[in-house]
């Protein structure tokens, strides 16, 4: 398996606030980085995160995580956006 880069556009939805993060990841493949993203956010431990509505709940339901865009960076792309993210 060859390891791939991506960028994933995180939501952070706590109550009425929302907040936005770009991550770069090295994955397999799309999905386990959209997952590796949403995991990596979270401050609680695995077993406690709720996997519902489309992302993650973290702090017993106060905060929401999302993937809202997961694309796979070209090789020759990675080191520029690895030096701005």
């Amino acid at each position: 398996m060859s390891e791939k880069h991506f960028i994933v556009k995180i939501q952070n939805r706590n109550g009425d606030h929302e907040k936005s993060y770009v991550r770069i990841l090295v994955s397999d493949c799309e999905k386990n980085a959209c997952q590796t993203a949403l995991i990596s956010e979270c401050a609680g431990e695995v077993e406690q995160l709720s996997f519902e509505d489309g992302g993650v709940y973290d702090y017993n339901g106060e905060n929401h995580y999302s993937v809202r865009s997961c694309v796979e960076v070209a090789p020759k792309d990675v080191a520029t956006l690895q030096r701005y993210l």
